[in-house]
């Protein structure tokens, strides 16, 4: 999929709804009214998860088949493509980790080696669903 994202290095305990919320409304800045040619979800895509230090190397994403530019610190690509094992997180976003932790011991238990970043697909617009409880997130991990 074609990706308009911003890029990060960052704290967790910086990743709150404002760090989200302020990331895709640039991306939606720069897509303007191709934001009605959204191919998926908004998503992040964790490249590096650090335990030990608590930070993260990762993008905040949204699939759009535009033919806008990249400009300032919303960048174009591609997001992974390939096999995933996947899970859904039903609630709030904050509350995933243990999705990821099952992922990791699925993973871990049927010896499938990852093969890109991990990533969350936020299906539900909390703007437009404010029950966390109801919120869906898909949880991807490329796999070989």
């Amino acid at each position: 999929l074609k990706i308009y994202y911003t890029h990060h290095n960052i704290a967790w305990d910086e990743m709150g709804s404002d760090f989200f919320g302020e990331n895709f409304g640039k991306i939606g800045a720069i897509l303007a009214e191709d934001m009605a040619n959204m191919t998926w979800a908004p998503m992040a895509l964790y490249h590096v998860w650090d335990e030990v230090n608590q930070t993260t190397e990762m993008d905040v994403a949204i699939p759009c088949a535009s033919e806008k530019a990249a400009s300032g610190d919303v960048l174009v690509g591609m997001s992974y493509g390939g096999k995933a094992l996947k899970t859904i997180h039903l609630g709030d976003y904050s509350e995933t980790g243990n999705a990821h932790l099952a992922m990791e011991e699925y993973m871990t238990n049927n010896q499938f080696e990852m093969n890109g970043p991990a990533m969350e697909v936020y299906v539900t617009d909390p703007m437009e669903v404010p029950d966390t409880a109801q919120w869906v997130t898909e949880i991807y991990y490329p796999i070989k």
